[in-house]
C-alpha cells in the first residue's frame, strides 16, 4: 500500500525567500525584466507518518513550517522544514473532512470543516484544537 506524501518544489537563489537549507538537483531558467536568471530546485517528498492520509491544501507560516489538511485521517499536519519533522493535531469533529487551511499574522492556523459546517483553529504555541 502507497503512503502519502508531501510533495515540496523548493526554489533555491531566486530572492524567493523559500528555505534554502537543501541540496539541489535541477535548474530552471525564467526571464526578468530584459534579463534572463537561473533557479535551481529540488523536489522534496516527506511521507506522512502514522498511516496518515490524504494530504489537501497547503499553507506556510512566517517560519516557513508548511500547514496541510489531512482529510483520511482527519488531522491537521505541519511540517518543519528545517528539522523536515511532521507534527499531527487531531481534529476533534469527528469526520470533519477538512479542506482548506491559512495562517494568519499572529501564527494561527484556521482551517475549515465541510462535513460539519464549521471553521476550526490551532492557536499559535499551542498543541490542542
Amino acid at each position: 500500500m502507497a503512503c502519502a506524501s508531501i510533495v515540496l518544489l523548493i526554489a533555491l537563489g531566486s530572492g524567493f525567500g523559500i528555505p534554502s537549507a537543501v541540496t539541489t538537483h535541477g535548474a530552471v531558467a525564467y526571464s526578468t525584466s530584459n534579463s534572463v536568471a537561473q533557479t535551481t530546485y529540488e523536489i522534496v517528498l516527506h511521507p506522512l507518518p502514522n498511516g496518515s492520509t490524504e494530504p489537501w491544501w497547503l499553507a506556510t507560516d512566517r517560519a516557513g513550517s508548511v500547514w496541510f489538511a489531512e482529510q483520511g485521517s482527519n488531522q491537521l499536519g505541519m511540517l518543519n522544514v528545517q528539522t523536515n519533522n511532521i507534527t499531527e493535531y487531531s481534529i476533534p469533529t469527528k469526520s470533519s473532512t477538512t479542506i482548506s487551511v491559512a495562517v494568519d499574522r499572529s501564527g494561527n492556523v484556521w482551517f475549515t470543516e465541510l462535513t460539519a459546517n464549521r471553521l476550526g483553529e490551532l492557536r499559535n504555541g499551542s498543541s490542542s484544537i
